[in-house]
């Protein structure tokens, strides 16, 4: 069984959307992660200004409570 132009052409088609969905999907993914890692790198540093405010506090409050 031979296939015609037009089945050629389908099947080329079906084929190229095939391939744009993968990269669509992939370039999603990886959009995904880096908004991860973003996200991540975000949570880090609001939890060391944190920290850092902590210890200023207790620190400074030391100083004034010491006669």
């Amino acid at each position: 069984m031979s296939l015609n132009e037009e089945q050629v052409r389908q099947i080329v088609r079906d084929e190229i959307a095939i391939g744009l969905k993968q990269c669509l999907i992939a370039s999603l993914d990886a959009e995904i992660a880096a908004r991860k890692r973003v996200q991540t790198a975000i949570a880090e540093h609001r939890a060391e200004v944190e920290a850092a405010k902590q210890k200023r506090t207790r620190r400074f409050s030391r100083k004034r409570h010491q006669p």
